[in-house]
């Protein structure tokens, strides 16, 4: 009887390691699909970012640039406020780097992945990476049905993303995708303390390069009661193929 038992009890082990890594796989399987719903492989897009803080009268306004290969990296250069203008962003190999032409300096700064892009709620990470499968690993921790403002009443897949690694920008992120399309509509983002610090949501969907996505992302925070920052994307277009020459450290100081 007890090598009945013990037997048995192996067996339930190996099949609940079974069932929770096919549940595994599934969920990376829709994170993947929603990353892809959010931006096409290669593109060439231009964005508009509005950071709105209680203290301050008038929100900060920037345009940007950005070019974007998977598995290779993204180029952003920043086109508005004139102060601004002509910076430049790499992100390669999960870093970051940022240059100034007038700085007088042909050497680029390494920038945090956790850290504000230029004073906004989004991170660094946020803005030159619009990937999520190579930093998180994802559960279904539930199907709900969702008032969406613009899709109506719909079903909804909920996503835990955990962190795979002490680097990576949040400790773990709750995604709302939509069951159908695929379409994200809430990400909540939490420390590696697990501190909810902001929460994401997205809108405006229409067929953009290529496919329905949303085009407006506003971020609010949790940590400055008033604070938030929207994303919007003026133009995107997918494309067949960007050189790997573009996303190079002596690109970036050209």
């Amino acid at each position: 009887m007890n090598r009945f038992l013990s037997v048995f009890i192996l067996f339930f082990m190996f099949c609940s390691v079974f069932v929770f890594a096919e549940d595994l796989s599934d969920a990376n399987s829709i994170l993947r699909s929603m990353e892809l719903s959010l931006n096409p492989k290669v593109y060439h897009a231009v964005f508009k970012m509005e950071s709105h803080y209680p203290d301050r009268p008038d929100p900060a306004v920037m345009v940007f640039e950005s070019w974007y290969k998977e598995g290779v990296g993204s180029f952003i250069v920043v086109l508005e406020p004139a102060r601004s203008k002509g910076m430049r962003f790499l992100q390669k190999e999960g870093s970051l780097w940022m240059y100034n032409p007038r700085a007088g300096s042909k050497r680029p700064v390494r920038l945090s992945a956790r850290a504000s892009f230029q004073g906004s709620l989004f991170s660094n990470h946020d803005v030159s990476d619009p990937q999520y499968t190579d930093d998180y690993d994802a559960k279904i921790m539930s199907v709900e049905r969702v008032e969406h403002p613009e899709l109506g009443i719909v079903d909804m897949y909920i996503l835990e993303a955990v962190a795979k690694r002490s680097d990576v920008a949040y400790g773990r992120v709750v995604i709302y995708v939509v069951k159908d399309s695929l379409i994200p509509f809430k990400i909540k983002y939490y420390s590696r303390s697990d501190f909810l610090i902001k929460e994401m949501i997205l809108s405006g969907v229409k067929d953009i390069a290529g496919a329905l996505r949303p085009t407006i992302y506003r971020m609010d925070s949790f940590e400055q009661e008033g604070a938030y920052s929207v994303v919007e994307v003026s133009s995107m277009e997918a494309l067949k193929e960007l050189g790997d020459e573009m996303f190079s450290r002596s690109a970036l100081t050209r």
